[in-house]
């Protein structure tokens, strides 16, 4: 007898332990886990808490890897019909025990699709292994089943999904992701495959962060596109609904800040975005302004090929934001383009367009890092741009409200140093934009907080 298959039956004949869940009704379960079967830690409650975020009315349900099955029982008792999957029989045969008829439960891996004949599913949930099994608990079957895929959870769910037509055309798929490379070029795969991700909600554990990110299919991109205009603004019409959008080869007479004109040349980006509309926006201006400008980083991001990161929500391109709407990259600022955020109101109705100007043409590029960034052409940056926005702004029946503190956290690590110069202007200081609210920009000069109001 071999050595694995004796520990297994040392571990399935030790007695099991207690643990205590809180369901989807907020009531306290003590459940005996056998010691054949992953227990929920957590990375579990993680996963749960996101699902208790879904507002939409109950529908199809997949739990991928469902361990003792407390998730999906959580489901079924709040009215969603749930099958649940997991490649260990112990796992299996322990949620069968613990909830019953109450949902299918399913032996078998994803990729073994055990679970196909019962979809297509509305929600989508896996909490792929990130924390190391607990030791001498587990035996080497469950252990087995703890080992990570070759290929990246994210794109191995996706994966599945597109091969298998197995998510309904409004569905979406929450995922469990660690911050890590792998991760954010995952995430980066999975935009050029059509899809766009939201965060959550978070969690640290030591140095490791997690978090449960949605994915889903943005608005659909087809964008009018314009040989040349004044400017893509007064392109979009006045009806334009979220994701609309208008690309132009050329912008003659674009709109800047203070009446200031955004004049560009082949090579250059042109885009204009209906992102919020005609409903009223719940979001106030700085959470408008912030957001825009943290899609617009994370499209570069994926664009240039650094990864999405959705998780630890640093930037890692060479493009970051000076206030109030300058895209600039290098360890010495160069501007590289610029954001318009336009509101049109009728009544209670409010529609934001959101224009981009990227300077790609040659005779702007002249900055080592900002040559990196544009070393080819533009293109394919208004669809990056299109799927990031669709991450923030998209108002989907199944995927919860974006993350806003991460957001804003996300706005300050990219913020640069802004110039000051004092109304005498005798004086000038360099601070860095650390905080924006309904009062203004606010910074950091090293030494105090200083209202940087005056120069908005």
């Amino acid at each position: 007898m071999g050595d694995s298959i004796q520990r297994e039956i040392e571990v399935s004949q030790q007695r099991g332990f207690e643990i205590e869940w809180i369901d989807g009704e907020g009531l306290l379960q003590i459940i005996e886990v056998p010691r054949t079967v992953y227990p929920p830690r957590e990375d579990s409650t993680l996963l749960h808490r996101a699902l208790l975020r879904l507002e939409c009315p109950p529908g199809r349900f997949l739990e991928i890897g469902c361990g003792t099955g407390v998730i999906s029982q959580s489901m079924a008792k709040i009215g969603w019909e749930v099958v649940a999957i997991d490649p260990n029989p112990f796992a299996v045969a322990c949620a069968r025990s613990l909830h019953g008829p109450a949902m299918k439960i399913l032996e078998g891996a994803l990729e073994e699709g055990p679970h196909l004949e019962h979809g297509p599913f509305d929600v989508i949930a896996w909490n792929p292994p990130y924390l190391e099994p607990i030791k001498n608990r587990l035996g080497p079957m469950e252990e087995a089943a703890l080992t990570r895929p070759e290929i990246h959870p994210i794109l191995h769910a996706t994966n599945h999904v597109k091969e298998n037509n197995c998510l309904s055309e409004d569905g979406c798929i929450i995922i469990i992701a660690s911050d890590d490379a792998a991760t954010r070029q995952a995430l980066s795969q999975a935009d050029r495959e059509g899809w766009c991700s939201r965060r959550i909600i978070g969690h640290s554990r030591g140095g490791e962060r997690l978090a449960a990110v949605c994915m889903w299919h943005p608005w659909r991109y087809e964008p009018i596109r314009i040989k040349e205009t004044e400017s893509t603004m007064d392109e979009l019409p006045v009806d334009s609904k979220c994701g609309h959008v208008v690309i132009a080869d050329i912008q003659t007479g674009g709109r800047g800040r203070k009446g200031n004109n955004w004049i560009g040349e082949k090579g250059d980006f042109f885009g204009t975005w209906c992102i919020t509309g005609p409903e009223k926006i719940r979001l106030t201006t700085p959470d408008l302004h912030i957001m825009t400008v943290t899609a617009v980083l994370e499209a570069f991001q994926a664009f240039t090929g650094n990864g999405i990161d959705r998780i630890g929500w640093q930037p890692r391109s060479n493009v970051g934001v000076r206030w109030p709407n300058d895209l600039v990259s290098g360890e010495e600022p160069v501007k590289c383009g610029g954001l318009l955020i336009h509101a049109r109101t009728s009544g209670n109705n409010v529609r934001v367009h959101l224009g981009i100007g990227i300077n790609g043409s040659n005779r702007t590029v002249n900055d080592i890092h900002h040559r990196q960034i544009m070393e080819d052409s533009l293109e394919g940056l208004g669809e990056r741009i299109h799927h990031a926005l669709a991450g923030w702004f998209m108002k989907h029946p199944r995927v919860p409200e974006p993350d806003i503190d991460a957001m804003r956290r996300t706005w300050w690590a990219a913020s640069r140093k802004v110039r000051v110069i004092s109304e005498k202007r005798r004086n000038e200081m360099n601070v860095n934009a650390v905080l924006l609210d309904e009062s203004g920009l606010h910074g950091w000069d090293g030494e105090s907080m200083v209202d940087l109001s005056d120069i908005i």
